[in-house]
This record gives structure tokens, sequence and C-alpha cells, in this order.
């Protein structure tokens, strides 16, 4: 593993990736602009975790970040990235019906490597399971960039949603198309649970529970 990794700007990052750390760092108050609307700040979940550059800003924010991230040469780094704060699991967020899953990734990132742009493709050896089977507690946030998976995650965490009433943030890039459903669904499945859009955080959108 250790082959595959250089230090970039003291992060230990994956060494054929060009896209997402040149991304991620142009956009670096994103976790900032999301932690700002929170009014307390004890637990946040954030998925995808990625190599760690996001989940490092939160755990300086919150008193607890728990990450989820499963692609296995992301999460070496990720570990080594995060502090004592961050509890990190290396599996997906998807909906009540817990499965394994492998990843995919399009032409473009192999072209121009990208470990940002994993995405859940079929079965494989990674599990996949809803949010509400960890049953979280004091969760103030929920920040999920899970390239176009974010309604099954969602589905996932209803009874955390609905205990919680976290602030929510979402990467709604059309990526959504792979599975079968499109960005009004997610607009509408929030709406039924009284979320309204109030702000934006750089390419996320930030939902906030309104009753």
């Amino acid at each position: 593993m250790k082959d595959k990794v250089e230090i970039r700007n003291n992060y230990l990052w994956p060494s054929n990736d060009i896209a997402c750390w040149k991304y991620l760092n142009a956009k670096l108050n994103t976790p900032t602009m999301v932690a700002n609307h929170c009014k307390n700040k004890r637990t946040i979940i954030q998925a995808g975790g990625n190599a760690g550059l996001y989940v490092d800003s939160y755990s300086k924010m919150f008193e607890t970040v728990y990450t989820f991230e499963p692609d296995l040469l992301n999460f070496y780094c990720l570990a080594h990235n995060t502090k004592k704060n961050v509890i990190k699991f290396q599996c997906c967020l998807g909906d009540y019906s817990p499965t394994y899953v492998s990843l995919g990734t399009n032409e473009s990132n192999i072209k121009k490597p990208n470990t940002g742009g994993f995405y859940v493709k079929g079965t494989g050896k990674i599990p996949c399971l809803p949010l509400d089977f960890f049953n979280f507690d004091n969760v103030d946030c929920l920040h999920l960039d899970i390239e176009g998976y974010e309604l099954p995650a969602l589905k996932g965490a209803v009874k955390t949603i609905i205990k919680h009433l976290p602030i929510i943030a979402l990467e709604i890039n059309g990526l959504n198309d792979n599975y079968g459903y499109s960005s009004d669904d997610i607009f509408l499945f929030l709406d039924k649970l009284n979320y309204k859009k109030i702000s934006y955080a750089d390419d996320d959108i930030i939902f906030q529970h309104t009753i």
C-alpha cells in the first residue's frame, strides 16, 4: 500500500490521483460553510470520506466525526490523515436492503485519475448498510457526497433524520441517473420529511428541517 501513496501538504494521498486533490483544494471552505449552519457541533456523519481532507476539517469543528469510505486506498489515507475524534468505517451507506457491492469509475476518471469518483456498481465484497443500523447519538449534521447514491443512503437514514433533525448537505450532480432516480426525487423525499433547501456550500446543497 505504501508504494501507492505520497505526501501532499502534510496529507497522505493516493499518488495516482489528479482530479480529486485539485477539486478539494479549490473548495477547502466547504466544511466550514456547512458547519456554520449547525446550531450544535456535537456529531457529524460524513460520507464519502475519501482520503480525509474534508474529514480532517470537520474534526476541528465537531466533537465527533463518523465517516464512511469504501475504497481501500482512500481509507488507508483517511486513517492516516484524521484525528482520534474521527471514527471510520470502510463501507457504503445505502437503503434498508443490506448487501455487498463493488465500486466502479467512469472513463474520464481513468484518463484523469480521480479518487473521489468511485461509485456503487453491482455486487461485490464491500458492505453497504443503512445508516440507521448504527444508531448514532446527537447527530447535528449529515453530509453525503457519494457519487449519485445519495437517495438510497437517505432512505436508510430516515430514523436518524427524524430523531435528530440534522442539517443535511448533499452533492447533487446528476449521477443519480445511474440509479434510476432524478434530482427532483431527492427534493421530494426531503420535502416529505419537512426539509427545505436553505443554502449552498460550493457545489453542495444544504437542507434544514423547517417545522
